[in-house]
């Protein structure tokens, strides 16, 4: 992981435990008061929303405390941290991604998985190397342009 991915991970955290639990908390005493526990769908979807809650706390914890924040020592060889630039030799498109790990990943903000086919195909190439992605419609070929 990130030194990037394990702060979001900690300022979910933190909000998590001072605001979104807080207000999942008070709506269960707050219906409490005035249901029929079998009967109340207020209830139970506050205690639902609870529970959820305190799963992804127990989650957020788990990945904080077991966090093995990436080094990227090195720029010539593509590895996890890495911000990769390539081009598809087929048509010029120039492509931006930095390598992360699976819970940080979010594509729109151009970061990877590791674990995707398209980090798989790009881990360990060096700088100018030609390197083949597979895609839906078939392999194109790349090459690597820059590595921070």
């Amino acid at each position: 992981m990130t030194e990037h991915g394990l702060k979001k991970l900690k300022e979910e955290l933190k909000v998590l435990e001072s605001i979104e639990w807080p207000r999942a908390n008070a709506s269960v005493k707050k219906a409490r008061r005035f249901c029929d526990f079998s009967e109340d769908p207020t209830f139970h979807e506050a205690v639902n929303e609870l529970a959820s809650l305190n799963q992804r706390r127990k989650e957020l914890e788990h990945m904080i405390r077991h966090a093995a924040i990436i080094e990227n020592a090195s720029s010539h060889i593509v590895r996890l941290g890495s911000k990769v630039t390539f081009q598809e030799l087929s048509n010029g498109d120039i492509q931006t991604f930095t390598i992360v790990g699976a819970t940080e990943a979010d594509p729109l903000n151009e970061t990877i998985s590791n674990e995707s086919p398209l980090a798989k195909s790009l881990l360990g190439a060096k700088m100018k190397d030609i390197v083949s992605l597979h895609v839906p419609d078939g392999e194109i070929k790349v090459k690597i342009l820059d590595i921070r």
